[in-house]
């Protein structure tokens, strides 16, 4: 095992499950005095990985999977707003109140340029898609400034049904709900990661400290040059900075 092959908590579970299969095989003759070294105690913990490990990969999917549906929500937006202004130049609008319009739509494709999904690395990190992620926070709300400016005009009457007052301000209420849903599954991702990231590298009984201690146990008990010890040396368990 290298410091590469345990980069995923994954593999960090499958490693302390390895060290538990092996110690199993000592029977009675492994006997720690720590009780959180107990094979009780260590299959607990493996199982409570397990549980962190899922959470926070289901997580990832509801996150990711929420982010793919208000980016597909967003993409049509320029368009829109495109064929209304042009819908406006065709109106004859007041000059002053077109140029207020176009600066909003302005704005907001301003904004669309900034947008990208998130890259699919090896773990996902909300946080540095935060600022796209206000970014269509405020193409929302920029959005409905621009409906709003739209009610001004008595003369906005599009024959095209999406077009109309009414289907924009229900397009720009599913903006904001998508938004709102984005940022609680975010939440929940964080706090499942928290979760787990404390069940592997709690300095007092973390997986990782229990990993390295049922180690030192062996060497104490059976001695370094022993083959039970010479069994459990290939178990890596590398600290956070470590990886």
């Amino acid at each position: 095992m290298n410091k590469h092959n345990l980069s995923s908590f994954t593999a960090k579970m499958n490693n302390f499950s390895g060290l538990i299969d092996v110690v199993k095989k000592f029977g009675t003759a492994y006997n720690p005095s720590n009780p959180n070294l107990s094979l009780a105690t260590l299959e607990d913990f493996l199982s409570q990985s397990r549980m962190a490990i899922k959470k926070v990969s289901d997580a990832e999917t509801d996150y990711l999977n929420a982010t793919t549906r208000r980016l597909n929500l967003f993409k049509d937006q320029n368009q829109m707003l495109s064929r209304i202004l042009d819908m406006l130049q065709s109106q004859g609008v007041d000059k002053s109140l077109y140029h207020d319009l176009y600066l909003v739509v302005k704005q907001i494709k301003g904004y669309n340029k900034k947008q990208s999904a998130p890259a699919e690395t090896g773990e996902s990190k909300p946080s540095k898609h935060i600022g796209a992620y206000l970014t269509l926070e405020k193409r929302a709300e920029d959005f409905l400034q621009f409906i709003e400016f739209l009610e001004m005009i008595p003369n906005y009457k599009p024959n095209q049904s999406e077009l109309e007052i009414a289907a924009l301000k229900a397009y720009q209420l599913k903006l904001e709900q998508i938004n709102d849903e984005v940022n609680a599954l975010e939440n929940t991702l964080t706090y499942a990661r928290h979760k787990r990231d404390v069940l592997f590298y709690n300095e007092e009984n973390g997986i990782i400290i229990l990993g390295r201690q049922v180690k030192a146990n062996i060497r104490g008990t059976f001695g370094r040059t022993s083959s039970e010890h010479h069994q459990v040396i290939p178990f890596k368990f590398f600290s956070k900075i470590g990886l």
